[in-house]
């Protein structure tokens, strides 16, 4: 895989490169949603600990995807020579240290029940690039220290119409990742030669009809089959804090299966007095949207787990990427399609193997 550290020193953080040698293992993984992370083992008598500070930003030539140095371990025996791993996350960890709404002012907090808002847009992926560009471009900050310098960011999802968002105070990780869910959306890490890494919300491409995982050719090591209706619901109830609301779907009697629903961040500045006042209105339909997209993204399941073999005939970054729509074909009849939500590359003292992790879409 041939991993390297960036070191420019001028300007972009992300140019620049120094090879990284010395190590017994390296396994590194990248995830449609949800940070990637790497792990490097070796004899702490390699450097690397000199070599790879805390913060340091690296990748390796097969990807483009960046992660940041986060952990040093060292391990001591009195019978064997100390043992060091490195370990850290994608970029987009970086979210964890910025809270929603931060980007409104400091030391001024805005008034009870005063959130932050994402107004109905053309799609969710517009609100979701605008989340994140509120909460790291300097033109959009109140504290110019909260800046995430050369990042840029884009959508690439279908346009599809979106309902104003209240997003309660909480980290932009999570929020980030809260909205991506809705959407069964991803982040792609890209880095570019000039030094900017590009940040996108995608959906990956339909590539079920020329990459199919195949069980009669060997190339599932393991899968477990499962029909069910346990967790197919037809009703969502949204409780909050005081107002709920339900969502019906096609159902009677025996046929009704609920979903609970938490919505208890709509509702939460409200005072009991207020419940019936002119904000309800507009409440419940927040949470009649949130019933709603939860209902949506149930899906059926036939087969509930599948192992991908390591020697299989497509290959990663050339057949298919991560976020990419593929086709499963088990035993039994079962045939289903599978997004590549992540996939771990690892090189030890016996070579190179790669595979991927499939779940179902939701």
């Amino acid at each position: 895989m041939e991993p390297f550290k960036f070191d420019s020193s001028v300007g972009s953080p992300f140019q620049g490169g120094v090879v990284i040698n010395g190590y017994n293992s390296f396994r590194w993984t990248e995830r449609y949603r949800g940070t990637g992370e790497f792990e490097i083992e070796a004899p702490l008598s390699s450097g690397l600990v000199q070599l790879l500070p805390l913060g340091t930003f690296i990748s390796h030539i097969d990807t483009l995807e960046v992660m940041i140095v986060e952990d040093h371990q060292i391990k001591e025996d009195k019978d064997k020579d100390p043992t060091l791993r490195i370990t850290g996350r994608g970029l987009d960890s970086a979210f964890e240290q910025r809270i929603v709404g931060s980007n409104l002012a400091y030391n001024d907090p805005p008034a009870p029940g005063t959130e932050y808002k994402l107004v109905a847009a053309a799609s969710l992926g517009v609100q979701i690039k605008k989340l994140i560009d509120d909460h790291i471009l300097a033109a959009n900050l109140a504290d110019q220290n909260e800046e995430l310098p050369y990042l840029a960011t884009f959508n690439t999802v279908p346009a599809v119409a979106a309902v104003e968002r209240i997003v309660k105070r909480q980290t932009l990780y999570k929020a980030v990742n809260e909205l991506l869910e809705v959407g069964d959306y991803g982040i792609k890490i890209d880095r570019q030669t000039s030094g900017i890494v590009n940040l996108t919300v995608h959906a990956g491409i339909d590539r079920s009809t020329i990459v199919t995982f195949a069980w009669v050719v060997g190339e599932l090591d393991a899968a477990e089959y499962l029909w069910s209706s346990r967790k197919r619901k037809n009703t969502a109830y949204v409780k909050g804090r005081f107002l709920e609301e339900f969502v019906y779907g096609p159902q009677s009697k025996w046929n009704r299966r609920v979903l609970l629903v938490d919505g208890s961040d709509l509702d939460d500045y409200l005072d009991t007095a207020a419940v019936a006042n002119a904000n309800a209105a507009v409440i419940r339909q927040k949470m009649a949207t949130r019933g709603a997209e939860a209902l949506e993204q149930q899906n059926d399941i036939n087969m509930a787990q599948v192992e991908v073999s390591a020697y299989n005939q497509w290959k990663y970054r050339v057949d298919y990427n991560i976020g990419d729509v593929v086709s499963v074909s088990g035993n039994y009849g079962a045939v289903a399609l599978r997004r590549v939500t992540e996939y771990t590359e690892i090189e030890d003292e016996k070579g190179e193997t790669g595979h991927p992790t499939l779940e179902a879409l939701t």
